[in-house]
């Protein structure tokens, strides 16, 4: 598993307002105002080694590039 968490995502203890499941297994959660705060990816490597890339579907219009950008920017 590999787990990304935007900062902040420590204030809610784990438990997080609102998240799903991928059709994929990854899971995705989302704070109080849509915004996305964490991922966990499953099976990185194997998925890796098969496909090349890692693929996360997620629900039409849920979010934004420019949000998930900033949950990716390397932790300071």
């Amino acid at each position: 598993m590999l787990y990304l968490n935007a900062a902040g995502y420590e204030r809610y203890g784990g438990d997080p307002p609102a998240g799903y499941e991928t059709a994929e297994g990854h899971h995705v959660e989302y704070d109080e105002d849509g915004r996305l705060i964490s991922i966990v990816l499953i099976n990185v490597r194997w998925l890796l080694e098969r496909d090349g890339e890692i693929t996360i579907t997620w629900p039409q219009g849920h979010v934004k590039a420019t949000e998930l950008a900033a949950v990716l920017q390397p932790a300071a």
